[in-house]
Formats: structure tokens, sequence, C-alpha cells
């Protein structure tokens, strides 16, 4: 709010907030009224196979798009070894914990793929003696050209899973984030393309680089924090 308030372009980290709360809409306004160019960051746009994938659909090389899939298991202990995870930020209600919003990407990726939502049904599991989810499922359809598939997200797993399959009449899409490895079936064929030099930090840098930018041409973003408020109340994320 101060930086708003200050004329100073704003990067947020996602998923821009936890509750549809008076102050937020009153960020949303200072934005608009002082033009402010702004981005909230949901760096897997950035992955070189998630952009070939956007690629793919704009084009139209799916033809019609039969499903999708998207799994994001990992157990939240593992994530910052030698800490409590039970008084992390994401797993206290107060900080907007949960594995709906604190792995809120895949959600993003969707309607980064496929546009405005149509309808959505979410619901929520509780394992782990949190106050919040442990486990996210989500069906999900889209207004564009009646595209469903299906979103799982949670916090248990032990061996890591992170996995889209995305199926049309053409051509259909497998991605493996943990082998930084896309495949492409097309014409009972399978094109397997390996991102060997891809890093994690890469995604971060160009998110990074893509802000600044957008600063100095005074252009407003694709991830602005008008564009996150309204894919967050059409995921029924807040």
């Amino acid at each position: 709010m101060e930086c708003a308030k200050s004329n100073s372009n704003i990067f947020i980290e996602k998923p821009l907030a936890h509750k549809n709360e008076k102050k937020l809409k009153e960020l949303l306004k200072i934005v608009k009224s002082k033009k402010l160019i702004t981005f909230v960051g949901y760096m897997m746009r950035f992955h070189p196979a998630i952009l070939k994938i956007k690629k793919l659909i704009e084009n139209n090389k799916f033809g019609k798009i039969y499903y999708f899939y998207s799994e994001w298991g990992e157990f939240i202990g593992d994530w910052h070894p030698g800490e409590n995870y039970k008084k992390s930020y994401s797993t206290l209600k107060k900080f907007g914990g949960g594995s709906s919003l604190t792995l809120s990407h895949d959600i993003d990726l969707m309607q980064f793929f496929f546009g405005k939502i149509k309808n959505i049904i979410v619901k929520k599991s509780f394992f782990l003696k949190l106050d919040v989810e442990s486990i996210t499922n989500i069906l999900v359809s889209f207004q564009k050209k009646y595209i469903n598939g299906f979103i799982h997200i949670d916090y248990l797993q032990k061996y890591h899973s992170r996995f889209l399959k995305i199926v049309g009449t053409k051509l259909s899409v497998e991605f493996f984030y943990k082998k930084n490895l896309l495949k492409i079936y097309e014409n009972n064929r399978i094109k397997k393309i390996k991102y060997k030099s891809f890093k994690r930090n890469d995604l971060f840098i160009s998110e990074i680089k893509q802000f600044i930018n957008f600063c100095l041409k005074k252009k407003q973003t694709d991830l602005s924090v008008h564009k996150a408020y309204n894919n967050l109340i059409d995921a029924k994320l807040i």
C-alpha cells in the first residue's frame, strides 16, 4: 500500500492475497488511478516447456482439446529441513496458508492456457492436523471451446509429483517438471524435448526481467494485480 501511494510500480509475490478485504480493493483502486505497472509472481509461466505448450494452444495444434490433467504433490515437511512446517506461513490460515493458495501455480497455468473460467468445483481435504487444507481437488471448465479438466495439489506426497497432460484430437502433450521433459504425441510419433540447460532460478530471472522491461515501456503486464485478483475470484480461492 505504501509503495502504491508513493507512485511505485509493484512486484508482489503470488497469490496476491488470501482474503477479499477492503484494503485489497483499495490497492486495486490506487494502482488503477495512478496507472502503476504491477506484476504478481507466477514464475511458472516462464518455463520453456510451458511457453511451448502455450504456443501450441495459440496455434491450434491440439485441434479440439478433450481434457487436461494437472498434478502437483510434495510433502511439506521436506520444503525447509530443520524448520517446523506447522509454524510456516504455508500451514497457517491467518497467513493465507493451505494447498490451494500456496500451490496455486497450476491453477494459474490453466487460466494462462485457456482463459476465463466458466464453471468450477473446489474440494478440500484436511489430513495433517492443521487449520488449513492439505489437499485441493479442482474440477474446472473454461469458456474457451468448453475445455475442461482436473487439477490436483497436495502437501502429502513423499515422492514428489509434478505432471501436466493435455489431450487433443490432433496432438497431446505430457510435461514432467522434475525431469525437465516435454513429450509431444502427434501422428503416432513421440517427440521428446529435454530442457537440459534449464535451472529453476531461470524462472525468477525471467519474470524480473519482464517486469523491468514493462516498467521501462510503461506497459501493463498480463500478470497485473487486477488480473491476478480476477483469476483468484474466478477460481474461488478468495
